[in-house]
């Protein structure tokens, strides 16, 4: 018969005569329908009883330790009535003890039929090999107390820890020494382990002390008060009560649930079933019952029971609380709990059931993953999800019944318009800022373009504002999703980039906004200078026509306009116009042109140069570490979970992605400007070097061949930017494709 679910019946069992009315009632079973397939006749029995090994069934006990005393107290029972009680079969019996160290081995290779294990063992056998339970053993305790459950203590001296009645309590304390018997022992540490673990104990305060005996970790603290708090098998304390080894008054109970349970015994976990009687899986289940009915009918007052010191065997309980205490002590190590679980804490931390709208298909530690876009749950603890009914789906993920919506087909149209709309309006821009700028010549028109260019930075910010705040708004939005939980690796990842963006998009920010500064400062500088250039010149020229005579200043001014071909003020801001608006591409700018400068205008050019192309180093290492990483984090979230608001981010995030690289060949012209400059302040030094020092020019030209301004310097930079502008390149366009 299959072992029967059951409310608790009385503990206390008064009159024997209940045994006799189990075994009628097993006995009506085993005329019934049996578990797996049709009832064996009695020939069919005989028959497989001759098939034994010397027409044995060998029944294993695990012993604690002291073989004699086991085989003295159970041999009666297990050889002596239960061969008497199957003779008619053709079968005999026979018990053998198994020590802790062989009983898995014997299972396995099926050198017994029957297993008689403490629950630890049981639940591993279970496990391993499919043993099947179909008795408990019930202890006679006296008193009337014939119980099939038990459970384990935690005591202390009544002197001692006062403030500590309950098991919570224990957190009061930084740390206490707790006496066990060992590790394994199933009454003797690991239920009350489970108990601390359930009342959120931190395991860490706990000092285990392992007596390998019960009574010596009772002992250790409530008489030699060497240990703070000892745990043992319920049924000890009243023993040795009654023994004399101390008195009730002498020590305290903590978190004593005896009472409120109908316990006889002192109690601090909940209860587990007694030691049950389990077949192997070669055994028939018919042989079960032939087992079984000749137990269930003996009594406390039998000579076998007597012997054996119990009450008689019955029905067992449910062993699930024994598996799911091990489940909770983490007992493998691998932090596994059941599916529709997870581990939350650490040491060992509890098993918690995933909310609903999530699930976990092999509970591992921090696995509630939230059922994906068109599935939903209603029940905490579940293993999968369920689809929506017919066409319908959810709008995010972690949903529930009741979520489900009809499909939103027009959200990919929509999306692709958004984003033809803001590419067309970028390629428009860019065309008419590079007409408009390639076109203007005079000093005013570059003024006029550097002020738009000032005007354009502060665009630009609003854009990099924007995407800041929508970035934060996305982080919300995964908070809210619970991504701390259910993806731990990405949640950190997301937090760190979006700490990362922020920084840079801030420096990047305050860049640009010094860089147009400088520009407009230096333009209103430039075109007062104009001015005073072009009315001293116009009087150089008319004096010299005239034949009057000129000041050396007028000289000076007239020979450098005349020298230059006009390229002075007016050619500096040309330059630097054409290298930032990328009007360079059709412009013959050449090391000819830069060698008609004087130093100044050289080195004025060097630093306009110089700042445009901090921007787009800046921008370059914003789309680096800032776009690209933020869109792919974007991209792995909206796979999961299409929410509006990320996908917003992403989009703005892919445009200002697009706007930072487009001016990425602009990079490679002021780079090239850069050089020119380079190398003619360099051979100009060089000029100077030979013009001054005669002779020993030469030596002082070499040393400026090692000065940082040489030419292989700057080749050098700039091939360094041109691969990490190849890289980020190809990283755009990995991004695009995905």
């Amino acid at each position: 018969p299959r072992p029967r679910m059951r409310s608790p019946p009385p503990l206390l069992v008064a009159h024997d005569a209940l045994a006799a009315a189990a075994s009628v009632l097993l006995l009506v079973l085993a005329c019934g329908a049996p578990r797996l397939a049709d009832a064996l006749t009695v020939e069919e029995i005989r028959a497989y009883c001759q098939t034994l090994p010397n027409k044995t069934l060998v029944f294993g006990m695990i012993t604690k330790g002291n073989v004699e005393l086991t085989l003295q107290r159970w041999r009666p029972t297990f050889d002596a009535y239960l061969t008497a009680s199957v003779a008619s079969y053709g079968c005999k019996t026979r018990l053998v003890p198994l020590s802790f160290d062989d009983y898995t081995n014997k299972t396995r290779d099926k050198f017994i039929d029957f297993i008689f294990p403490n629950p630890t063992a049981f639940q591993e056998m279970r496990e391993l090999y499919s043993v099947h339970p179909f008795l408990s053993v019930k202890r006679n305790f006296g008193d009337n107390q014939q119980l099939d459950r038990f459970g384990g203590v935690v005591v202390r001296s009544s002197a001692r820890f006062t403030d500590v009645t309950t098991l919570s309590d224990l957190n009061k304390h930084a740390s206490v020494t707790m006496c066990g018997v060992n590790e394994n022992a199933f009454g003797g540490w690991q239920i009350q382990l489970y108990e601390l673990v359930l009342q959120g104990i931190d395991l860490s305060r706990i000092v285990p002390v392992f007596m390998k005996k019960h009574e010596l970790s009772l002992n250790a603290s409530i008489v030699d008060k060497t240990c703070d708090f000892a745990v043992a098998r319920t049924e000890t304390l009243e023993r040795q009560v009654k023994l004399g080894e101390y008195a009730e008054s002498d020590f305290f109970t903590v978190g004593e649930k005896g009472p409120a349970l109908n316990f006889p015994q002192h109690l601090s976990t909940v209860l587990y079933p007694e030691w049950p009687i389990a077949s192997l899986s070669h055994v028939p289940r018919d042989i079960e019952q032939i087992i079984a009915i000749p137990l269930l009918t003996l009594t406390r007052t039998t000579p076998e029971a007597i012997a054996g010191e119990y009450a008689g065997f019955t029905f067992p309980y449910s062993y699930e609380p024994v598996r799911q205490m091990f489940i909770g002590i983490d007992k493998d190590k691998t932090g596994r709990c059941d599916p529709g679980h997870s581990r939350v804490g650490t040491m060992p931390g509890l098993c918690q059931a995933c909310p609903s709208g999530s699930f976990s298909t092999d509970g591992l530690p921090g696995k509630c993953m939230p059922c994906p876009v068109g599935t939903v749950n209603n029940a905490s603890g579940s293993a999968s999800c369920d689809f929506c009914p017919g066409e319908l789906t959810t709008a995010r993920m972690g949903s529930v019944s009741g979520q489900c919506i009809p499909v939103q087909k027009q959200d990919d149209e929509t999306i692709g318009i958004a984003i033809g709309a803001g590419a067309v309006v970028l390629v428009l821009g860019a065309a008419l800022c590079y007409v408009v700028y390639r076109n203007s010549e005079g000093v005013w028109d570059v003024f006029i373009l550097i002020v738009s260019d000032f005007f354009l930075t502060m665009v630009s910010f609003g854009f990099e504002l924007i995407d800041i705040l929508t970035d934060w708004f996305a982080y919300m939005q995964i908070v809210d999703l619970k991504y701390s939980a259910t993806h731990p690796e990405l949640f950190i990842a997301y937090s760190v980039m979006l700490a990362v963006s922020t920084i840079v998009s801030a420096v990047n920010i305050v860049v640009r906004l010094v860089v147009a500064y400088k520009m407009s400062q230096e333009a209103t500088t430039l075109s007062h200078a104009k001015k005073k250039t072009q009315l001293r010149s116009t009087t150089s020229l008319k004096a010299m026509r005239s034949g009057e005579s000129l000041t050396e200043v007028g000289l000076t001014v007239a020979e450098r306009e005349l020298s230059s071909g006009g390229l002075t003020v007016n050619t500096r801001m040309n330059l630097a116009d054409m290298a930032q608006l990328g009007a360079m591409d059709n412009a013959d700018v050449t090391e000819e042109m830069l060698r008609r400068m004087d130093m100044d205008e050289l080195r004025g050019n060097s630093i306009t140069v110089k700042r445009l192309l901090l921007t787009r180093q800046a921008s370059l290492a914003v789309a680096l570490l800032e776009d690209i990483p933020m869109i792919i984090l974007n991209a792995i979230v909206l796979d999961q979970n299409h929410n509006q608001v990320i996908m917003v981010a992403t989009f703005l995030s892919c445009t200002l992605l697009g706007n930072k690289m487009y001016p990425l060949k602009q990079t490679f012209k002021l780079r090239a400007m850069d050089t020119m400059i380079r190398n003619v302040v360099y051979q100009r030094n060089v000029d100077e070097a030979m013009c001054s020092w005669g002779k020993g020019g030469t030596g002082r030209a070499e040393q400026l061949q090692s000065h940082p301004m040489n030419r292989n310097g700057a080749v050098t930079q700039t091939a360094a930017a041109g691969v990490g502008i190849a890289g980020s390149s190809v990283a755009a366009g990995v991004i695009l494709m995905v």
